[in-house]
């Protein structure tokens, strides 16, 4: 009698996601009309999201209890990841 292999749903969907998931930032780009950036309102709102996001993620270093721990490195080292 043959055992079934259980696989995971993210393992199933890798092929499908590794064609498709690119195809969708291409023409997600595509679709983007670069002139708003030329937009002096647009570059003041991005640039107060961007200085909120800095300042949201160096706050957070205050949450860190823990001793002998660079918290600005933390705080700095969360600034690329964008979440």
């Amino acid at each position: 009698m043959a055992t079934r292999e259980k696989k995971r749903l993210e393992d199933l969907l890798h092929p499908i996601t590794a064609l498709l998931l690119p195809v969708f930032f291409v023409l997600m780009g595509l679709k983007v009309d670069l002139r708003v950036f030329g937009d002096v309102s647009v570059l003041v709102f991005a640039g107060v999201l961007t200085a909120a996001a800095i300042v949201g993620k160096l706050a957070c270093m205050g949450g860190i209890l823990k001793g002998g721990v660079n918290r600005l490195a933390i705080g700095l080292g969360m600034i690329p990841r964008g979440r």
